[in-house]
């Protein structure tokens, strides 16, 4: 690939500049040209006057490959030509021919931008006073082309030369000896995109030649783009709704690459989180709506991104919505009364992470004295700095047991003004419902208790387990619950559901222990649980990348017909789920480094990085199935092994 300066000289010194169209000068906002044709028969199908089935891609796409080889009208075929034959094929009318082709160009013309790339050396040959010509293997009519490069500003071009209109072509470098023949001693030099048509036929004329690589192609292999499922839609020749949503989401991806600074963060934020970030919030809207909700109440702290993302989606028709301070801590524990539950006594008991027992107890009761919390430890046969496991929770449950009173008095305390500031924010009222990342909506199940005992949760996922097989009241973007969602729940969400917290995490705020009164409002306590600094910029950073596609999405999508731009379960997790299970090994540096917690603030642990390098684990077996065995992520842990990558490195 000619480096980027090399390229500005060789531009710089031609006397005529010639450059490739698409995915050159301009892109379209699919991965796959083809479904241009697929947008055409939803736009035709929306206006009413005609109907195109679901065949109807396939058949465009035949039409125009059989005009190729027809003796007499290919290679260097018109869209005339691949008109005329769906018109006998179809048996369409004449004037449903001139609706649905004219609709096919306008389409064509609506989903096409200028590069970054290719506008940055048409300004320079524009600057360097070169003459500017345009040349393009296309069956559009060079009007449409023209009016395609007019819109996207490239002005001041001399020459347009289209294949179907003129009977030369680049694909067989007729064009290029052409332009040889006419001007035998001028530097020329043509830019594109293409190995071959735009680089070795050109240079067999003798012209000089710049390959400009489109988009995701330019991108380094080994980056954090999913560049292998990228490769997969450009490859993939089926046209259902599911291939048009990847094609949309890969061609705003490669029109990121092209147009924006780019980094393993942002390259994860933008093809990764960004369509989840939009499928979710496409789903909450019509569930909600569904259901008379009317008004949202995203909680912390999750759910600010959550909000951001539906906010920006929706706009103006978006549900009024609140960002509500909440907190497993925060809800649970004011909803705590005499006696305790077993799920009461769960929830104390609950952590990731072997913890001290003053660890376990002074996430709830921080003002306790040391001397309490050791005679309650020595009741059950344990030292308050015992280290005591998951696994070990009975011996816990009963010195928790033994704090009963003290439980009841701090919650108690906390239960009022929890439950005012909570009422503040219209938690108590039938049409109103809160937005969580999810699993197993247990704050819900604390606010029915505390506020509302009709209160309906949208979660992003739900675990199938017995607390939720029995709540309806519980709606899931990724239910395993439902049998359309419990393959990507157990595949996906499963393996990879501390990555999807750590995408999801806020970035900005701590965890909150509480609210207090604070005049005539609320002010919450926070604890000490949140991100380190550089977890935070890694996840700002991704998190803005998002947003920006959630942005770019909506953008594109006002251009087409709702029907099209709804993103199912399929289509916003297939980059994730490629993510999560076959990741890349930049996807496995960045994300493996970041520390998890899963204690209530206790205690972290790399998402998935190994303590050794490659060499050592091969002499070492045992070690890498133990540090594999404590991984949260391990799909992660394995490709940084294979890497190379380790925290000691």
């Amino acid at each position: 690939m000619m480096h980027a300066e090399l390229r500005r000289e060789t531009v710089a010194d031609a006397e005529i500049v010639c450059f490739d169209v698409f995915d050159t000068l301009l892109d379209r906002t699919f991965l796959r040209p083809t479904d241009v044709f697929t947008l055409t028969r939803h736009r035709v199908n929306a206006d009413g006057r005609y109907w195109l089935d679901a065949g109807w891609t396939d058949a465009r796409i035949a039409a125009e490959a059989a005009c190729y080889t027809a003796p007499g009208i290919g290679p260097d075929i018109t869209l005339d030509d691949i008109y005329d034959r769906l018109t006998r094929t179809l048996r369409m009318t004449e004037a449903m021919r001139e609706a649905v082709q004219a609709a096919e160009v306008a389409t064509e013309l609506s989903v096409l931008s200028a590069t970054r790339r290719g506008r940055r050396l048409y300004d320079l040959a524009v600057e360097s006073g070169a003459r500017i010509f345009i040349v393009s293997d296309m069956y559009l009519p060079p009007s449409a082309i023209a009016a395609a490069l007019e819109r996207a500003g490239y002005a001041g071009w001399e020459r347009l030369i289209v294949s179907g209109h003129d009977k030369v072509a680049k694909h067989d470098g007729t064009a290029f000896r052409m332009l040889r023949a006419e001007f035998p001693d001028a530097r020329i030099v043509h830019i594109g995109d293409n190995a071959l048509s735009d680089v070795e036929m050109p240079r067999r004329a003798g012209l000089d030649a710049v390959h400009l690589p489109a988009g995701a192609a330019a991108v380094a292999p080994d980056s954090a783009l999913p560049c292998d499922a990228l490769a997969r839609i450009s490859a993939n020749d089926r046209h259902t709704h599911l291939e048009f949503g990847w094609s949309l989401i890969g061609g705003l991806t490669a029109r990121a690459v092209d147009r924006t600074a780019h980094d393993p963060a942002s390259d994860i934020g933008y093809a990764v989180l960004g369509p989840l970030l939009v499928g979710f919030s496409q789903w909450l809207h019509t569930s909600a709506r569904d259901r008379g909700v009317e008004r949202l109440s995203f909680l912390a702290r999750e759910g600010r991104l959550l909000q951001r993302a539906y906010q920006e989606l929706f706009g103006e028709a978006a549900i009024p919505s609140d960002y509500v301070y909440a907190s497993r801590r925060m809800i649970n524990l004011a909803g705590i009364h005499s006696p305790m539950t077993p799920s009461e006594l769960d929830f104390l008991v609950a952590t990731g992470a072997p913890l001290r027992v003053s660890e376990y107890v002074t996430r709830f009761l921080r003002d306790l004295s040391p001397e309490h919390i050791e005679a309650a430890a020595r009741s059950v046969g344990l030292r308050s700095s015992s280290v005591v496991g998951p696994e070990e929770g009975a011996r816990i449950r009963q010195v928790f047991r033994n704090l009963q009173p003290d439980i009841l008095e701090v919650a108690a305390l906390e239960r009022e003004p929890v439950i005012a500031y909570l009422r503040s924010v219209d938690l108590h009222l039938p049409t109103t419902a809160v937005v969580d990342v999810g699993w197993q909506g247990s704050i819900q199940s604390s606010l029915r208790r505390l506020v509302n005992p009709d209160l309906e949760g949208f979660y992003f996922g739900i675990h199938p387990t017995e607390k939720t097989l029995g709540a309806p009241w519980q709606h899931g973007f990724v239910d395993g619950r439902v049998a359309a969602a419990a393959e990507w729940h157990r595949e996906c969400i499963l393996p990879g559901i501390e990555v999807i917290e750590m995408l999801f995490g806020n970035h900005d705020d701590a965890s909150v222990a509480t609210v207090v009164r604070d005049g005539d409002g609320f002010a919450p306590v926070f604890t000490d649980e949140r991100m380190g600094e550089e977890d935070a910029e890694v996840i700002r950073v991704a998190q803005s990348a998002a947003l920006r596609f959630v942005r770019d999405f909506s953008e594109a999508a006002a251009t087409m017909p709702p029907s099209v731009t709804q993103l199912s379960l399929d289509v916003a997790l297939a980059f994730l789920g490629e993510l999560v299970l076959h990741p890349t090994a930049q996807q496995a540096r960045l994300l493996g480094g970041l520390m998890h917690d899963n204690s209530l603030g206790v205690t972290s642990s790399p998402l998935a990085m190994p303590r050794r390098g490659r060499r050592y684990y091969r002499w070492h077996g045992m070690a890498l199935e133990r540090e594999l065995s404590r991984a949260w992520w391990k799909a992660g842990f394995l490709k940084n092994v294979e890497a190379g990558h380790s925290s000691r490195r």
